[in-house]
């Protein structure tokens, strides 16, 4: 906390008011300044320096102190005002009950202070009509209290110092009257005053704040220009570190002592920690202990005149102290199969109390190796053969404080070896495929299962048809036209390199294939997250090579829509019919038809494709939760169509739009980039306006070429020009840029990440398509008059995620055009810079893609499954359990697999770890781990539909497997990959589905208890069961 500091002496100030009248009530009611002795009357008396006042009675006049001689206010200080200065103690007056009373009761003709009012239990002052303060004075306290009044009844009140009212034009204060005038007691009768009054002055004129400070710090003893004064008492550091040292100094005014000065400071304990007869100086203190919260230390100077030692004025100051809780690092290592990691823990520790160097002990151990050393240098050994994720927590110590807890992860990968196997998603394609049109998806088998992969046609043997072929990414591409080829056989050699340059090749032979091809609903959006807002749409996708004529379809069932005429949906194309156009336009940036009447249900609906003669084209009965995809209900994906072929009423033929790709995080354009191209806003970049933001406008002569990141002018905190725009200040609002950047065949992500720093507003196209715009009008089309919305933070970088990219990114070059605006035409500074990323999958937010490729998009599909069960649904201890489940894929299915767990009573094993109890707060913000155990224990059996293991009957598509029985109050997990004859596979539950797996719980039913039969029980009380770890 900070001080509060005067800096002044009290014989230096120059007074606004005269001292007129003074009552110390040292021995008697003497008026030490203005003769007019105090009566005291009723139950008042003097004792121990002050007017004691017992709140005997309610009359007028009982217990009370009048005067001598009338004090008049308004007759002797009407015309230069009045103070009333005091120190009082209320130790209990009743409501409505006066400290003071000058004048009769009505208003305007009154200046009186009452402790506690009746309407609100506030203090307050009665000048003109009651003058509150807004709260009520706290009792059985000293208080110092000032009220002044000007002449023209300018009213304002001190408690303690701190100013509590100001109130202007009152009534004049020459209407005070004399007809009643006491200390204790009121003219209506109100309970008398309870407590006592330590010093009462009347002063001729106002006090200034200066003065009414200074009075309050010299306290009831000294007046103005008597004594000695604090000047300041101070602390170096306003905050320390456990067991860190401060200065305290003082600065004391020791002009008018009679005496010698003595002072003392103590500490919160209220134990001296200095004495000394210096007017100033300073001392070293060491903080104590915080008791392991951040809390404060108090410290007091007290001084006095050793001939007044009774006379005390003291200053009180605060250091706030950190215990210095040290804290241990979160480390992320990496080692690979079999092969010894040498770790050393380290933490931080803010100060050197009580020990310079830290301590660890670890407080979990690894589940999947072995930890030996000493902290903090350890040795981990991961098993034999073991690979993926392992963990343990530490704590650092400093001789009094543990850290929390830190984890270490370890990731045990497989020795580099080269991949062994290349997959293609199709050996089958369309010859109606156009040149550079995707044709399958290439996967690599690799013992590195986190290895990258790239992928390239190679020469030798097998390459017969390596020419008509082309590799962008991952994908497999045509590079020809295969219109007359049908039923041809293409012969490939394909290579695959991982990142340490190992590779593999491999030969396959490819098939040209004509298929009929029609209108598919290829994308639905039934569950936005804010349903407040009208997004929801339905994509349509033509597949074929031609274009289709709409005209005259309709949607019909969940949502009516009639096409209108010459609608046309493109080869390959899509088109969105929406709830409302408008918001699918200002929120996703997508043109489309509607709005569509009728509404998509959240929780399933059926959707119709009908042609111009009414004929069901497509039909979707689309459903949530398992097969159907779960992240599409509220979390901001919808749901995606994998590939056109597939049959779209099986819900395992869709995906949510969660960014599916591989691909690591990379920049597009980075921060400080070259080759912008730039023009001052003297005049439009173009005619029509727009023209200038597309990929094909041409720059003229008044663009500036070949410039860098950042521009701007004047001087912009945080971020160094590399380009400066001259004149711009006052002659024009905004400058024009643009640049291009390029995406690699293959990798158009489904966002974009925009980091930027902008003084002031911006907005941004790509390809022109409008994607963010900044401090900038929403409704504005912008010209160069226009100006931006706000000036911002100087050398703050915002970021925006611009959700489907696809919709507007093709391969190959980019255009991006910026208009970049100045708040205010005078502005004395102008600056940007823009870097563009691809985010990473895991960085990626779940998001819609109407009008482009679906982000889930694969040309050969995984295997649909569906109908998974396990019989019997209740099973005893004595029950086998046979899982089944309906699997079909055009390619064959190749391979099923379950996969089981066995969770014993009292071993339960979550697949998440709980979050994290700091200070008794769980924040829940942050993501829980992943618990490494939960992938440990699976038994793999395969499920046949050969009419064995428990499948009843072969080959009808039905797959099955039996678990044998277990336990009572066994918890068994299970869940299933399905491979096809391409080698394409999926695991069940999907990625989106929060349920890892699929369960059953073996209970033999409640017991007997009391003599009282189960079944009587299970039907009255119900059964539950709470599973979870012994530890949570």
């Amino acid at each position: 906390m900070k001080s509060l500091f005067f800096f002044f002496s009290l014989l230096s100030l120059s007074q606004a008011a005269t001292l007129a009248h003074r009552y110390s009530f040292d021995t008697d009611a003497t008026d030490s300044a203005g003769g007019n002795t105090g009566i005291l009357e009723g139950g008042a008396t003097i004792s121990s320096g002050k007017l004691t006042l017992r709140g005997l009675g309610s009359s007028t006049a009982a217990n009370r102190m009048t005067f001598t001689n009338p004090v008049d206010i308004g007759g002797n200080f009407g015309a230069t005002g009045v103070t009333i200065e005091t120190w009082y103690t209320d130790t209990g007056t009743g409501t409505w009950g006066k400290l003071f009373q000058f004048g009769n009761n009505a208003a305007g003709q009154e200046l009186a202070f009452t402790h506690t009012r009746g309407n609100g239990q506030q203090t307050g002052v009665d000048r003109d009509g009651a003058k509150l303060l807004g709260e009520q004075v706290n009792q059985n306290e000293e208080h110092h209290l000032v009220i002044t009044v000007s002449p023209d009844g300018n009213l304002n009140t001190w408690i303690d110092g701190v100013q509590k009212l100001s109130d202007i034009n009152t009534n004049d204060l020459a209407n005070v009257n004399t007809n009643f005038e006491a200390i204790g007691a009121t003219s209506w009768g109100d309970p008398g005053m309870t407590g006592s009054v330590n010093e009462f002055r009347i002063y001729e004129g106002e006090l200034t704040p200066l003065e009414v400070a200074a009075s309050s710090e010299a306290g009831p003893n000294n007046t103005l220009g008597e004594g000695f004064s604090i000047n300041s008492f101070a602390t170096s550091h306003e905050q320390r570190q456990e067991g860190e040292s401060a200065f305290l100094s003082w600065d004391i005014v020791t002009s008018n002592l009679t005496g010698s000065l003595a002072l003392e400071i103590r500490n919160s304990a209220n134990a001296v920690v200095h004495t000394s007869s210096n007017p100033a100086g300073d001392i070293p203190i060491t903080v104590g202990d915080s008791g392991g919260i951040v809390s404060t230390q108090s410290y007091t100077l007290k001084a006095w005149d050793t001939n007044s030692p009774e006379m005390i004025q003291s200053r009180t100051l605060e250091i706030k102290v950190h215990p210095g809780i040290p804290t241990a690092n979160e480390q992320s290592l990496q080692t690979i199969a079999s092969t010894s990691l040498s770790i050393t823990l380290s933490g931080v520790d803010s100060n050197l109390h009580p020990k310079p160097e830290l301590s660890f002990i670890v407080i979990s151990q690894t589940t999947n190796g072995t930890l030996s050393g000493t902290p903090p240098n350890l040795t981990y050994t991961p098993f034999p053969n073991f690979t993926g994720l392992d963990a343990f927590t530490y704590k650092s110590n400093d001789g009094k404080y543990e850290s929390p807890p830190a984890k270490v992860t370890i990731t045990v990968d497989q020795a580099p070896s080269p991949p062994n196997a290349i997959s293609l998603s199709s050996l089958d394609f369309s010859t109606d495929l156009p040149i550079g049109n995707y044709l399958a998806a290439l996967s690599t088998t690799d013992p590195n299962l986190n290895d990258f992969h790239t992928y390239s046609l190679t020469p030798g043997k097998g390459d017969t048809h390596n020419n008509l072929f082309t590799i962008a990414g991952n994908q497999l591409r045509t590079a020809a036209d295969f219109s007359g080829e049908a039923d041809n056989i293409f012969s490939i050699r394909l290579r695959t390199t991982d990142q340490v340059g190992l590779s593999f090749e491999e030969n396959f032979t490819l098939r040209a294939i004509k298929i009929a091809q029609t209108i598919v609903i290829n994308e639905i959006y039934a569950n936005p997250p804010d349903n407040h807002i009208a997004q929801e749409f339905i994509e349509l996708h033509n597949p074929s090579s031609s274009s289709v004529d709409l005209s005259s379809w309709r949607l019909s069932s969940a949502v009516n829509f009639t096409f209108p005429a010459n609608t046309t949906i493109d080869a390959g194309g899509y088109l969105v019919i929406a709830e409302d156009p408008a918001v699918l336009q200002s929120t996703l940036g997508v043109t489309a038809l509607g709005p569509f009447s009728g509404n998509l249900d959240s929780a399933g609906e059926t959707i119709r494709l009908r042609d111009i003669s009414d004929t069901i084209v497509d039909e979707v009965d689309y459903k949530v939760g398992f097969p159907w995809p779960v992240a599409s209900d509220g979390s901001g994906a919808s749901i995606e169509l994998i590939n056109p072929s597939l049959n779209n009423s099986l819900g395992s033929s869709w995906r949510a739009s969660i960014p599916q790709s591989a691909l690591p995080e990379a920049s597009l354009l980075d921060f400080s980039s070259t080759g912008w191209t730039w023009r001052p806003g003297e005049t439009e970049a173009s005619i029509p306006t727009s023209a200038w933001r597309t990929p094909a406008f041409t720059e003229d002569t008044s663009w500036n070429n070949n410039t860098q990141l950042p521009i701007g002018y004047g001087v912009v905190n945080g971020v160094t020009l590399n380009t400066v725009v001259p004149n711009m200040r006052s002659n024009f609002n905004s400058i024009f840029l643009r640049n291009t950047f390029t995406i690699v065949p293959g990798e158009i992500p489904s966002q974009l990440l925009l980091n930027y720093t902008a003084d002031d507003g911006f907005i941004i196209w790509i390809n022109g398509t409008e994607v963010d715009r900044f401090r900038f009008d929403e409704n504005e089309n912008p010209t160069i008059d226009d100006t931006a919305t706000g000036t911002g933070s100087e050398g703050a970088f915002d970021k925006k995620l611009i959700p489907n990219a696809g919709s507007f990114l093709v391969e190959g070059n980019n255009t991006i055009a910026i208009h970049l605006f100045n708040a205010t035409a005078s502005s004395s500074d102008l600056g940007f810079d823009l870097q563009i990323i691809r985010p990473s999958a895991e960085d990626a937010l779940a998001q819609p893609t109407p009008g482009a490729p679906n982000v889930s998009s694969a040309s050969n599909a995984a295997p649909n499954i569906r109908k998974v069960n396990h019989t019997p649904v209740e099973p005893t201890s004595s029950d086998p359990v046979v899982i089944s489940a309906q699997i079909t894929d055009p390619d064959g299915v190749a391979s099923v697999s379950l996969e089981y767990q066995l969770i014993a009573p009292g071993d339960y094993v979550p697949s998440q770890l709980p979050l994290p109890i700091i200070g008794n707060n769980i924040n829940t913000s942050q993501p829980r781990l992943e618990n490494p155990a939960y992938e440990n224990n699976w038994i793999t059996v395969p499920m046949l539909d050969d009419g064995s293991n428990g499948d009843t009957v072969a080959g009808d598509d039905f797959f099955s497997a039996i678990i044998p029985a277990f336990g009572h109050r066994h918890l068994i997990r299970y869940r299933i990959t399905v491979t096809d004859a391409a080698n394409n596979s999926v695991r069940v539950p999907y990625q989106d589905d929060p349920s890892r797996n699929f369960a059953y719980f073996v209970y033999n039913g409640v017991p007997a208890y009391q003599n009282i039969d189960a079944n009587t029980m299970a039907n009255t009380i119900p059964v539950y069961h709470l599973i979870i770890r012994k530890e949570d």
